[in-house]
């Protein structure tokens, strides 16, 4: 205790000592040792017993602190039957205190009767004026239509959940959630019984129920996921580190970041510096990769005597492009959720080919489809103040997600027919896969071992690689399409982010919506902070 002393840093033990203060009085060994803790300057902070069995209570776990933190620290002890100790509790500073406040969530009522009257009515409304329109004015029209006719017959509902009765383990029903309140209040009413009474024997009987009905539901709940899982290895894996406790909160974020090595909790300044950070970690990866001294066309073979043309879509395409979404509650700037779009396909179809027709045409892509509503999220790892050691999750309007279907089948249909691909791209391409890589790699290897020569592998992982992509590439060949169709994929180096934080203030518990816009200069390798912040 001495050395730690000397260091001059804060002390605080936790001990399960087995020393029963309740009886220091009659044990001179209790005595002694809290004396010795005393002449450290260190202070017991627990005074009520700590493990109580039947009518028996002793006081035989605390933690110390030294004399600086004494007098800002807090104790408690949780009254639970996790264990016959009671888990003990110390809070160093008063102000830190922090609540679980309740977990808000929307929703929209689409019921049966619901859906019905909103197909009603979007079917009644006339889209032809859209064509009339340019990219951006009908973009907005139309969301604007539909987000009106959902809202007016299936409005947002927003539902608190106060936090005693939020389930955080995805395997506890409602039903075992109430038993474990009944099982609290059967416990407390068992304290300082005797084992043969009436309270304790029906509060043992109970524990013993709801502990096998909790091993059950949990086994059965991880059983099924994994049978559920079993073709899909990302989502496998995902469940198995749930089930070793690895799973990543999304939810959390720091109150508090490092902003020039000094702490900022603005919520203002934080969204700012996090549109900063994600908006420059790609120019600054990029600024130290040299220039090749190969173009980019020295990778692109094949006979394309034809430029790339770009087919209208049309509302049969479209509903097929709907139906292969992932139905999600999410959405992105504009408000509609892949859900709506599935619910409504047949309906919103006409209009949707008639956007992007007017998009092609006019070698343009609305501005608002390009706003990507990004969510940090800690990687579980490293300091929590740091922007660095949390990424981005975007959520682009699902109607750029369609548009981009559109393109890429076009696109990729091109580069195929005229074989233009490097053959040896196996990453993001039909029928190909880093099983084919795997193949040739080892048919290298395997034909060198026949010629007795030896093979040498060199494994690169770029770090931000899609981040310092050089858009600049696509200009170069420009002799694949019009200067109509340059002009449409151009469009797409510029982009926008809009940073979304929940859960900043816990005390609140509220969520900022900030918008930021950052433009992308690809062009110039720069970025630039376009707009202001708003609330």
């Amino acid at each position: 205790m001495t050395k730690l002393k000397l260091k001059k840093k804060d002390i605080i033990i936790g001990t399960d000592q087995n020393l029963d203060y309740l009886k220091i009085q009659q044990h001179s060994n209790t005595a002694e040792f809290l004396n010795m803790n005393l002449t450290a300057g260190l202070l017991p902070t627990m005074t009520k017993p700590t493990r109580i069995v039947h009518d028996k209570a002793t006081l035989i776990d605390n933690i110390y602190v030294d004399n600086s933190n004494a007098t800002n620290s807090v104790s408690a002890i949780i009254l639970s039957d996790m264990s016959d100790h009671l888990p003990c509790l110390l809070l160093l500073d008063k102000k830190c205190k922090r609540h679980k406040g309740p977990l808000t969530s929307t929703k929209r009522n689409l019921s049966a009767s619901n859906v019905d009257k909103i197909k009603t009515e979007l079917s009644a409304v006339n889209w032809d004026h859209l064509t009339t329109l340019d990219v951006d004015e009908s973009f907005k029209v139309f969301t604007e239509k539909v987000n009106s006719i959902v809202e007016k017959h299936a409005p947002l509902q927003t539902k608190v959940i106060p936090s005693k009765y939020i389930i955080r383990d995805p395997w506890m029903t409602s039903g075992l959630l109430k038993s474990s309140f009944t099982l609290d209040k059967m416990y407390s009413k068992s304290i300082c019984k005797d084992k043969n009474s009436i309270q304790y024997k029906e509060y043992a009987a109970f524990r013993n129920r709801y502990n096998n009905l909790k091993r059950f539901a949990k086994k059965k709940y991880y059983n099924d996921k994994i049978a559920e899982f079993k073709h899909n290895s990302k989502k496998l894996w995902s469940t198995l580190n749930e089930i070793i406790g690895r799973k990543n909160d999304k939810s959390s974020i720091s109150d508090t970041f490092l902003v020039e090595d000094k702490p900022v909790t603005d919520p203002h300044t934080i969204c700012n510096e996090f549109c900063k950070y994600y908006s420059s970690i790609g120019h600054n990866f990029a600024s130290k990769i040299p220039d090749s001294k190969y173009s980019a066309e020295r990778f692109l073979k094949g006979n394309f005597p034809h430029s790339l043309f770009l087919q209208p879509t049309d509302p049969d395409e479209i509903r097929r492009m709907i139906s292969s979404l992932k139905n999600k509650k999410s959405y992105g700037i504009d408000g509609i959720s892949s859900q709506i779009f599935k619910y409504f396909a047949l309906e919103l179809a006409g209009p949707i080919s008639d956007i992007f027709n007017l998009s092609i045409l006019h070698g343009t892509v609305s501005d608002i489809m390009k706003i990507a509503k990004v969510i940090p999220v800690y990687k579980s790892k490293g300091d929590a103040r740091l922007f660095t050691n949390y990424r981005p999750i975007s959520l682009l309007p699902v109607l750029s997600k369609l548009l981009e279907k559109v393109v890429h089948k076009r696109l990729y249909s091109y580069l195929v027919k005229h074989q233009i691909l490097y053959e040896s791209q196996y990453g993001f391409r039909e029928s190909h896969s880093t099983t084919n890589a795997i193949s040739e790699l080892t048919s290298h290897i395997l034909e060198n071992f026949d010629k007795r020569k030896m093979t040498l592998s060199v494994f690169l992982d770029l770090s931000k690689a899609f981040d310092t992509i050089d858009h600049n590439i696509s200009q170069g060949a420009s002799h694949l399409t019009s200067q109509t169709r340059l002009k449409f994929f151009s469009h797409l180096k510029v982009m926008y982010l809009s940073v979304l934080i929940g859960n900043l203030n816990d005390a609140k518990r509220h969520l900022l919506s900030i918008f930021v816009q950052i433009q992308l200069t690809v062009t110039n390798r720069t970025f630039m902070d376009k707009s202001t912040v708003k609330l």
